[in-house]
């Protein structure tokens, strides 16, 4: 299929921002008439500067700001709606490095916008294949996907989340927007196989968010 014109926006400043330059970039596709900087997403996102960003604070200030969204994941909400979840949470994935990690983390809002997503029924418990992605894309839609980018650089460092937006796929490849700022790459490509995989990566969850278009 031909490459969709997705705007490439890039994280500047902020290791952390891949989140929001994506966002931005689903943004300048369907409201292109409209700026949005990264600036203003971050108080969209209620994240702070170099902070996490959950899938659930996206999909939510997506949703808020006009559009017509579906997040979808193989692991369930239920871990994050609320406050003692979500550190329970952390203490089962991070052990002993909890409160480490658990600090780059604005709890309220990763709790809000969870809570917000289940309100708005943005939210389905679904493992998604290599073909529903395609399928999204061939439509036209925009399609952010969560992945391991140690897994597709094929490194050795552990677990690396990092969230892109699809632009693209061909036989062999699909392409997106490396928006991390020391690699930034329009229409970058990577082979089917090690893309699935980063992203089938246990911790991804394969969070993704399809955008369909501005909320009529």
């Amino acid at each position: 299929m031909p490459i969709l014109p997705i705007p490439f926006k890039i994280a500047y400043g902020d290791s952390n921002a891949c989140y929001p330059a994506a966002m931005q970039s689903a943004l300048a596709y369907f409201c292109p008439d409209k700026e949005y900087t990264l600036e203003f997403l971050d108080k969209t996102l209620k994240r702070s500067k170099n902070k996490w960003t959950f899938t659930t604070q996206l999909a939510a200030a997506l949703y808020e700001l006009g559009l017509e969204i579906k997040y979808y994941s193989i692991d369930s909400l239920s871990t994050t709606e609320s406050r003692e979840a979500l550190i329970q949470f952390f203490k089962d994935v991070h052990k002993e490095n909890w409160k480490k990690y658990l600090d780059l983390v604005d709890i309220d809002s990763v709790v809000e916008s969870t809570q917000k997503c289940m309100r708005y029924n943005l939210f389905e418990n679904k493992k998604l294949e290599i073909k529903d992605l395609e399928e999204y894309m061939e439509k036209g839609f925009a399609v952010m996907v969560l992945i391991d980018h140690a897994v597709l650089m094929k490194k050795d460092v552990g677990y690396t989340g990092h969230f892109v937006i699809l632009t693209g796929f061909d036989q062999k490849n699909f392409y997106y927007h490396e928006n991390f700022e020391k690699n930034a790459q329009a229409n970058k490509s990577a082979g089917k196989e090690d893309f699935f995989a980063a992203w089938s990566e246990e911790k991804t969850g394969r969070d993704t968010v399809v955008v369909l278009g501005k909320r009529k």
